[in-house]
């Protein structure tokens, strides 16, 4: 019988429907698993969008900046640094050279303060922040987050 109070032990009654009080209707985003997982997933399609997006805008700035940069000083147009992600990995850390080719890329900004080893181009793009725009590709990448924490240097990372 459907509405029969007898028959309908452990179960309650959803309208004329009986859902089972046991662990298999849980819906499959109830779990402890998945919990933990959606904001990461979230977080890196928003890192995705975002950073294609901003890369697409800055795509003319982009080519300009590159121009700049093999005209200006014979040298590859990016840098790249090894660093160390926070699960403990390597990857390469984009940017648009700043400083003449060959001059340890590794050197700590202090060094670099009094500008000797900047290339013109160099000059304004570090004051102005906009070397770092190859990030973007990282991001994509899923090697750095929008809001990530900080990787370290390798020699730092010991």
């Amino acid at each position: 019988m459907v509405g029969s109070a007898s028959s309908d032990r452990g179960r309650d009654r959803v309208g004329k429907i009986f859902m089972a009080k046991d662990e298999s209707t849980k819906g499959f985003l109830d779990s402890d698993k998945w919990r933990k997982r959606v904001p990461s997933i979230v977080k890196s399609l928003m890192d995705l969008i975002l950073a294609s997006v901003c890369l697409g805008l800055c795509l003319p700035l982009f080519v300009l900046i590159a121009l700049a940069i093999k005209i200006d000083s014979p040298g590859p147009v990016f840098s790249s640094q090894k660093w160390i992600d926070e699960y403990g990995g390597v990857f390469i850390l984009l940017g648009f050279r700043s400083m003449k080719a060959n001059e340890g890329s590794h050197l700590s900004s202090v060094l670099i303060k009094n500008g000797s080893r900047l290339t013109r181009v160099g000059a304004i793009i570090v004051k102005l922040r906009i070397d770092e725009i190859p990030r973007l590709i990282n991001i994509i990448r899923g090697e750095i987050s929008l809001l990530h924490p900080t990787p370290i240097k390798p020699y730092l990372g010991q």
